[in-house]
């Protein structure tokens, strides 16, 4: 995953962990991290594994939920 560093996704994306943020309105940077990940494979797959993992665990619709819940109670 590389993603813009603006908004919900900074919240969402764990740079090195599950993808890598970069400046959305730098073209240099967004380059180098698609060069970065093209040139390391098994760090992409260890990337987007996460981030499938992440995604899963806390933005499910039932993770959501879980949360919403236990904030109500």
């Amino acid at each position: 995953v590389i993603a813009g560093a603006s908004g919900g996704v900074a919240d969402a994306v764990i740079p090195g962990v599950n993808g890598l943020l970069v400046d959305p309105e730098n073209p240099t940077a967004i380059a180098a991290a698609i060069m970065r990940l093209l040139n390391n494979p098994e760090e992409a797959k260890r990337l987007g594994r996460a981030g499938k993992d992440r995604a899963e665990r806390d933005f499910s619709w039932a993770g959501q939920a879980d949360k919403l819940y236990k904030k109500l109670i």
